[in-house]
């Protein structure tokens, strides 16, 4: 009777060790679970970015797959000018470039004009910086507006009535009294590039002939 009873015992304890190891192996599948839970996580945020990241460069896609060459010019240049204030390459720039952008790609909103365009192109995530996929989308709407140049005869009937004695040029004092006085006027940054671009000679005098060269080359860069 005592072996019948150590062979029970010894029977029973076999089959308790039996059913705890599947209890073991269950916990550590649950472990790894969470695992794939958390790495599941991690791959739905990587989407989410990557989703994020499409829709911003999405117009500027959307420009080149028109398969129009003009558009496609335009979208590239904008994009070239854009990226020379871009360092980080992150589709960003500071608010204060965005008006020696335009006037790069030669376009001349006035002061109050630009603070608007400059609110319309802002970046909610990061304030004082404007995304690039609003500031295509706003130029593109300018192409249509009239903050592109004048066309060449019209800039030459302004000087020449600027200049009734047709000396071919304007005096430093005329040039000024006619930016800060007439229409818009410009501020100290624009004066002092139309002055260092074109007062640059030994006698200061603006040779309106060379600037209307210049907008016209602007014009015909992009379009």
């Amino acid at each position: 009777m005592a072996a019948k009873s150590k062979k029970k015992a010894a029977s029973d304890d076999a089959s308790s060790k039996k059913s705890s190891t599947p209890n073991a192996k269950a916990s550590k599948g649950g472990k790894k679970g969470k695992g794939r839970k958390k790495s599941a996580s991690k791959k739905s945020e990587t989407s989410e970015a990557d989703v994020v990241k499409v829709q911003e460069i999405s117009y500027y896609e959307e420009l080149i797959n028109t398969g129009d060459p003009e558009t496609i010019k335009k979208a590239n240049k904008i994009k070239e000018a854009f990226s020379l204030f871009d360092p980080s390459q992150n589709e960003t720039c500071d608010e204060k470039e965005v008006g020696t952008i335009m006037r790069s790609l030669g376009i001349f909103p006035n002061e109050s004009q630009l603070h608007t365009l400059i609110n319309e192109m802002s970046d909610e995530k990061q304030p004082g910086f404007v995304s690039f996929n609003k500031f295509l989308k706003a130029i593109f709407k300018i192409y249509q507006t009239q903050y592109l140049p004048a066309d060449d005869n019209k800039l030459w009937r302004v000087f020449k009535v600027l200049d009734p004695e047709e000396k071919g040029y304007l005096t430093k004092d005329e040039l000024i009294n006619f930016l800060t006085s007439e229409g818009e006027p410009f501020n100290e940054e624009e004066l002092e590039s139309i002055k260092t671009s074109y007062l640059n000679n030994d006698e200061e005098r603006f040779i309106y002939s060379d600037y209307i060269k210049d907008l016209s080359k602007l014009r015909k860069r992009i379009f």
